[in-house]
């Protein structure tokens, strides 16, 4: 059952007729949840055949429907909750800009109404918004469950200097040596803060408080600046905590770091500890390159897991132990030591490995669906949470 509370904090936002754009699952969840409580008049939708056949009793119409009705407010439905998404920026510019109306429609995204949630009411709407079911946080069995468990309860301030791509270096350097860490060529609070003359022609800038946020130079006379400023200076004015309440990133600063660009990475291995020991692994390949990269997982005996993780995989492929990957499994061990769950991301390049990053909270930050979906459950099953009295929001 919803949290009544939470449902009437989501509800206070509206005082007007409502549209909910997206006539698909989430849609029709965010209907179900509101409508005893908002004036919801249908759905609005691009895709004709949902407008035909209309969705869970109310009608579904197309864009024309807000010229003829302009004194509402409209929820839009996303799958990913944050309003500065490239997804949720695309539909906003489609309506303010592009389709031409911009004054009486209030939009909302679902980040504007979910803000005002805490974090455990956030977890508790998004995760039965994702699964069509509620969370069991009393008992929680599959891997997502644990991780939102994670995220609510178990939090020491030694969590957020690991997840921070500055403060981490210090930790994987204490912890099992310098060697093991891409050379930092600097650290600035803004993009203008960069002397580009002090930098050699080729180097990573990256965010230290997200994950993705980075650019790639490899000339200085053809690189893009204006593009590699827009893309890193939006990403230091999002707090990353607010995509799905990964609490380790709340209170990192935000700030852009440069490292040694290191080459082409083809295999990156990402090694998932449960309590200080390697459990399984993923073995990300043609990491560099998105449209082929794959994701093949494998217990540590090198048993082949059949679980699509984001990723296209391949059953056919001949995974071959690397000549350094016992040297691997005892960094991952050594650095996700007294934590209940981390994964550790290490690349090798000319015989050298690298730590990458150290991530908390798995795949889709614990809303991950799993493909078969009884790995949920599977890979839940050696994952002991601490005893914990409490928790915090």
């Amino acid at each position: 059952m919803m949290d009544k509370i939470a449902v009437q904090k989501l509800a206070s936002h509206f005082n007007k007729r409502v549209y909910v754009y997206g006539a698909g699952r989430q849609g029709k969840f965010l209907f179900n949840l509101l409508h005893d409580h908002v004036d919801i008049a249908g759905f609005i939708d691009t895709d004709s055949s949902k407008q035909s056949n209309g969705e869970v009793g109310i009608p579904v119409y197309g864009l024309d429907r807000l010229h003829q009705d302009k004194d509402c407010q409209v929820l839009i439905s996303l799958a990913l909750p944050l309003k500065d998404s490239s997804a949720c920026l695309d539909v906003l510019r489609l309506l303010e800009n592009d389709y031409g109306f911009t004054r009486g429609v209030s939009l909302y995204t679902q980040s504007d109404i979910f803000e005002s949630l805490s974090d455990e009411e956030f977890v508790r709407v998004y995760f039965e918004m994702t699964f069509d079911r509620p969370i069991n946080l009393e008992n929680p069995r599959t891997i997502n469950e644990k991780v939102q468990w994670l995220k609510l309860y178990d939090r020491k301030p030694l969590y957020t200097d690991m997840a921070d791509k500055v403060a981490m270096r210090k930790i994987v350097e204490d912890r099992v040596g310098s060697k093991y860490v891409v050379p930092l060529l600097g650290v600035w609070d803004s993009f203008d803060d960069i002397d580009f003359d002090q930098l050699p022609n080729e180097f990573v800038l990256k965010c230290s408080h997200d994950s993705a946020s980075y650019v790639i130079c490899k000339d200085k006379v053809t690189f893009d600046y204006e593009y590699a400023k827009n893309r890193l200076e939006k990403a230091l004015g999002i707090n990353f905590h607010m995509y799905s309440r990964e609490w380790v990133y709340k209170d990192i600063k935000p700030q852009i770091i440069a490292e040694k660009y290191m080459g082409f990475i083809k295999q990156d291995y990402r090694f998932v500890c449960y309590n200080g020991d390697v459990k399984w692994f993923i073995c990300a390949i043609d990491w560099a390159d998105v449209s082929r990269q794959k994701y093949q997982a494998y217990l540590t005996d090198f048993t082949y897991l059949p679980v699509k993780l984001k990723y296209p995989i391949n059953p056919d492929y001949n995974f071959i132990k690397p000549e350094f990957f016992d040297e691997m499994m005892d960094l991952s061990a050594k650095l996700s030591k007294d934590v209940p769950l981390l994964r550790v991301d290490l690349w090798e390049q000319d015989g050298q490995i690298y730590v990458n990053e150290l991530s908390f909270y798995l795949h889709s930050s614990g809303f991950f669906h799993f493909e078969p979906s009884y790995f949920d459950e599977l890979l839940g099953m050696g994952l002991v949470l601490p005893k914990i009295q409490g928790g915090s929001n």
